[in-house]
């Protein structure tokens, strides 16, 4: 199956399933994407990261207690970090692995986004294991 990343949404917005999108290529390329994000000045994904501190505990050592709490984030924070990936991967699908597949991916997280911006709903990029 492998490890993928996805949108997670304060509430859900009507014909909107976050998990309908795949994510494991924005997975797979995500430290190239997140010094791309850097290149192009914009928050890198990982900023937009958050996860239940029960859930996250599962995967570390840690006490889910001494986890930070659940965060979200404005969507048009995440928007412009996507639409900036997309506009260089467009032009430049070869400067991150899988360039092809992660900008399939990102075309998904922006339109999840945009809508979450129409409807004013928060979000995180949550993981998938």
């Amino acid at each position: 199956m492998g490890a993928a990343f996805y949108i997670s949404l304060e509430r859900q917005i009507e014909d909107v399933d976050p998990l309908d999108m795949d994510g494991k290529a924005v997975c797979r390329a995500s430290e190239a994407l997140e010094v791309l994000a850097g290149r192009l000045k914009v928050a890198p994904l990982m900023s937009f990261f958050s996860a239940d501190p029960t859930r996250a505990a599962d995967f570390s050592e840690e006490d889910p207690g001494d986890l930070p709490p659940r965060s979200y984030f404005a969507a048009e924070d995440g928007l412009k970090t996507v639409r900036a990936l997309c506009n260089h991967l467009r032009a430049h699908p070869d400067s991150v692995p899988d360039g092809d597949e992660a900008l399939v991916d990102l075309f998904e997280f922006e339109k999840i986004l945009a809508r979450a911006v129409e409807e004013d709903v928060r979000w995180h990029l949550a993981g998938d294991a």
